[in-house]
Formats: C-alpha cells, structure tokens, sequence
C-alpha cells in the first residue's frame, strides 16, 4: 500500500497542484528587452530609417512586440511579480494585490492562507488552497528575505 502511495497517489497529487509563476521584474533579461524596444520605437522616429522601413511599421512591430511581452502577465492565473521595493501577488484571483515590502510586518502561513500583516493596513489574506508547497514556500521565502534586508526597515 505505500508503494502505491509514493509511486501514484503522491505524483498526481503533484501533477493536479496549481503552480505560481515567479517573475523578477529587475533581470537582466527584462531590462534588454526594455532597452531594445525603446531603441526600436526610437529609430522609427530617425529620418534615415524612411529608406529602409516606414516608421509606422517599425512603430507597430514595437506595439506588437510590447503587447507579447506583457501579455504573458496576463496569461498565467497564479504569478508573483516582484522587484527590490514591491511584490504583486495575483493567486486564485482575479485581481492581483500590490504590497511593499517596507509596510510588511510579518507572514503567517497555514494550509490554506497566506496572511501578511502590514504596519499600514490590517492584513492582506491569499487564498492558497490547490497551490503547489514548494512555490508557497518560496514565495514565503521570499517575502520574508525582503523584510530582512537593511533598506526595507
């Protein structure tokens, strides 16, 4: 019986939990592709380039490229976006919730809530049943590293 436990039951159970997608909004990555699109858009606007491409199409192909690129945050239902100062936590809702690391008092955690007491407002409630522990845990690890550090007290 427990090895039918460990080799099916605890797989699926894997398998059926809901993911959070972690997106640091300071890589390296982000900002090239910021860097890029803002030359891209820039160039449509230099009178040399009407020899090469209109700038209305260099102008779209920067809109097209920009909306692909966020439209991905708007994709995934479970995400966290976070930087140095803040964290935007969308979790089995539609709405995401913004909190700043510096009015975050403490992170409690059970089965099925994740609450944030602010020094600002009362306490921020996430409802995290269905959720995979591991990116739970990470995304407590998270906060609470933020808390930590010396330029968020």
């Amino acid at each position: 019986m427990a090895l039918f436990v460990t080799f099916v039951v605890e797989p699926y159970i894997n398998y059926i939990m809901k993911k959070i997608h972690f997106h640091n909004l300071n890589s390296k990555f982000n900002i090239a592709i910021g860097i890029s699109l803002i030359a891209v858009l820039l160039l449509s606007f230099l009178p040399v380039i009407e020899s090469f491409i209109k700038p209305s199409k260099l102008r779209s192909i920067f809109f097209i490229l920009n909306g692909i690129f966020y439209f991905r945050l708007i994709l995934w239902r479970n995400r966290v976006a976070y930087n140095k100062k803040s964290i935007r936590i969308k979790i089995n809702s539609f709405l995401s919730k913004l909190v700043e690391f510096k009015d975050v008092r403490s992170i409690n955690y059970n089965d099925s809530f994740l609450t944030i007491v602010m020094f600002r407002r009362n306490t921020l409630n996430i409802d995290i049943s269905g959720i995979d522990k591991t990116d739970v845990a990470k995304l407590e690890d998270l906060i609470k590293l933020r808390i930590q550090e010396p330029g968020n007290a």
